[in-house]
C-alpha cells in the first residue's frame, strides 16, 4: 500500500503539470462573511423561535433528527439546509416537506427587491456600492422569510460556514444552540488550529440561550467553547447528558456509528432543553430514517443503467478527514467482503488546506477501482479538484491503471462506467456534496427517500 508521502509527491508532480488556469482554487466563488447586508433584508422581529446547529461535520443530520422529533412531537418546524440538492428550494423544509418551489422563487424574489431598495439608499447615504447579496446570503433571508409566511412555531437552521460572522447569525431570537463535532475544515476563512476554527463556531452561541456540545470534541475545543459561553454570559452542555434520555435506544436494530450516537445524543438534549417535558421515542425516531440526501444513502441504478445493475449504490457526501474517516470505517467494517474491490466515484471541492492525500489514501486499497469526475460548479460552490489531478494521484494507490476511469470526468459517464466495472459488486459514490447533487439530478437514479412537496399556498397552522 502506498503511503501517504508517496501519494503526497504524487500529487505536487501532477499539480506542477497542470495547466496554471487549472490550479486557481475559489476561483470565482462567492462567499463574504459578515451581517451587514443580510440584516438590512432580514425583518426586525421574527416571528419563529430560532434553533441554530453549527460545527464542522454532523451539523445538517443534528437538523435533520430534531425535525423527525419536532414531527414525532406534532410541533409546527421549519428547517433550512445546506447545501440544497437536488434544487435550490429544496433547502427549506416545512413540516417534513419541501417549501412549494413557487413560494420559494416569489419569497426570494422579495428578498431581492428589498435588498435592491435597502442598496439604493446605502449607496446615497454612505456614498458606496453595497453590492449584492451573496447565494447565500439571499437563501437564508429567503428561508427566514418562508418561516415568518408558513407560520411555523420553531425555525431549524443550519450555519453555513463559521459562526459569528454566517449569515444564518443574523436569526434575531434563538432558544438553543448546538455545536456538532469540529475539525480542520474551510482553514482558508476559518483559521489554521482547531482552537481558532471553535473561536469563530463560537460565534453562534447568545447570551442566555443554553448551547449543546458534541463531547467528542478535542479538550481543547470544549475548553475553548466552555470559555466564550462563559464570557458572554452562557453555558454549555456536552452530548453525553443525554445518555439516559436514549436509554431504551434497540441497538440491535439501529447499529450507529459513533459519530451517528453523537449527532443522536446531541439533538435529544437540545429537545430536551426546549421541551423538558417531552419524551421522544428514539427508536420510532430512527424507523422515520430522518436522514439528509447523501449521507450514507443507498440508491438505485436499475433505471439509469437499463437494468444491467440491480445492486443499489452507496452515496455518502464525505468532503473532509472526518467525513473520510467515518466513511473509510463504515466501509471496512460493512461493505467490504474480504479483500474484494470497491469501485469509487470520487469528486471533491478545490481547497488549500484539505489533505487531498490523506483523504484519498484513507479510502483507496491496490486492489480498487476508481473515477475521478468533476460537479458543475454553482454560484455559492468552491470549483471541483480537476479530474486528471485526482487520477494523477490515483495511479500510486492502483495496481494497474486498467483499474482507472479515463472517460469524461462527469458523474453520469463516471457511473456508467463503474457500474459495468463492478458488476453487482460494491460501488461508491463520495466526496462532495456538490457531486451528490449532480447525481441526484440524473433521470433513472432511484432513491429510497422521498419528500413531498408543500402545497402552494401562505399561512399554515400552529400547532
Amino acid at each position: 500500500m502506498p503511503s501517504v508521502r508517496d501519494v503526497r509527491r504524487a500529487l505536487t508532480h501532477v499539480r506542477a503539470a497542470m495547466p496554471r488556469a487549472k490550479q486557481v482554487l475559489n476561483k470565482g466563488r462567492s462567499i463574504r462573511l459578515g451581517l451587514e447586508r443580510i440584516t438590512r433584508v432580514v425583518p426586525e422581529e421574527q416571528s419563529w423561535a430560532g434553533v441554530h446547529v453549527g460545527g464542522t461535520n454532523g451539523k445538517g443530520s443534528i437538523c435533520a433528527l430534531l425535525a423527525g422529533m419536532f414531527k414525532l412531537a406534532g410541533i409546527s418546524h421549519g428547517a433550512f439546509i445546506s447545501p440544497a440538492m437536488p434544487e435550490r428550494h429544496n433547502g427549506i423544509m416545512i413540516n417534513d416537506r419541501y417549501v412549494n418551489k413557487r413560494m420559494y422563487e416569489l419569497e426570494r424574489q422579495h428578498v431581492e427587491d428589498a435588498f435592491r431598495r435597502v442598496a439604493t439608499r446605502w449607496a446615497f447615504s454612505l456614498g458606496e456600492d453595497a453590492g449584492d447579496l451573496t447565494p447565500f446570503e439571499l437563501d437564508t433571508a429567503t428561508a427566514f422569510r418562508v418561516f415568518d409566511k408558513m407560520h411555523v412555531k420553531y425555525g431549524i437552521v443550519e450555519v453555513g460556514m463559521g459562526g459569528a460572522t454566517d449569515a444564518t447569525n443574523a436569526m434575531r431570537q434563538k432558544s438553543v444552540t448546538v455545536i456538532s463535532k469540529i475539525d480542520l475544515d474551510h482553514r482558508e476563512y476559518l483559521g489554521d488550529t482547531i482552537e481558532e476554527i471553535a473561536k469563530v463556531k463560537a460565534g453562534i452561541m447568545k447570551m442566555g440561550v443554553p448551547c449543546i456540545v458534541d463531547d467528542s470534541n478535542t479538550d481543547s475545543v470544549i475548553k475553548v467553547l466552555g470559555a466564550h459561553a462563559v464570557s458572554i454570559g452562557t453555558q454549555i452542555s456536552v452530548s453525553s447528558n443525554a445518555l439516559p434520555l436514549i436509554e431504551e435506544l434497540d441497538l440491535e436494530k439501529f447499529k450507529l456509528e459513533d459519530y451517528e450516537l453523537q449527532n443522536l445524543l446531541s439533538a435529544r438534549l437540545a429537545f430536551r432543553h426546549l421541551f423538558p417535558h417531552l419524551d421522544v421515542d428514539v427508536n420510532k425516531l430512527l424507523s422515520m430514517k430522518p436522514y439528509l440526501p447523501g449521507r450514507k444513502e443507498y440508491v438505485g441504478v436499475s433505471g439509469f443503467t437499463d437494468g444491467l445493475r440491480q445492486t443499489s449504490i452507496l452515496v455518502d457526501g464525505a468532503h473532509n478527514m472526518l467525513g473520510v474517516e467515518a466513511l473509510a470505517k463504515y466501509v471496512e467494517t460493512r461493505v467490504r467482503t474480504n479483500d474484494e474491490p470497491i469501485t469509487w466515484v470520487m469528486g471533491l471541492s478545490a481547497s488549500e488546506s484539505k489533505p487531498f492525500a490523506e483523504m484519498i489514501e484513507a479510502l483507496l486499497r491496490p486492489q480498487d477501482n476508481v473515477a475521478f469526475v468533476e460537479y458543475t460548479q454553482g454560484p455559492t460552490d468552491p470549483p471541483a479538484v480537476p479530474a486528471e489531478l485526482g487520477s494523477g494521484v490515483a495511479k500510486v494507490a492502483l495496481k494497474d491503471e486498467s483499474q482507472l476511469y479515463d472517460g469524461e470526468p462527469d458523474i453520469a459517464s463516471a457511473v456508467q462506467w463503474a457500474c459495468s466495472k463492478a458488476g453487482e459488486g460494491p460501488v461508491i459514490v463520495t466526496g462532495s456534496l456538490y457531486l451528490v447533487r449532480d447525481l441526484y439530478q440524473l433521470d433513472g437514479i432511484e432513491r429510497q427517500i422521498k419528500i413531498a412537496e408543500s402545497p402552494d399556498r401562505r399561512g399554515g397552522a400552529r400547532i
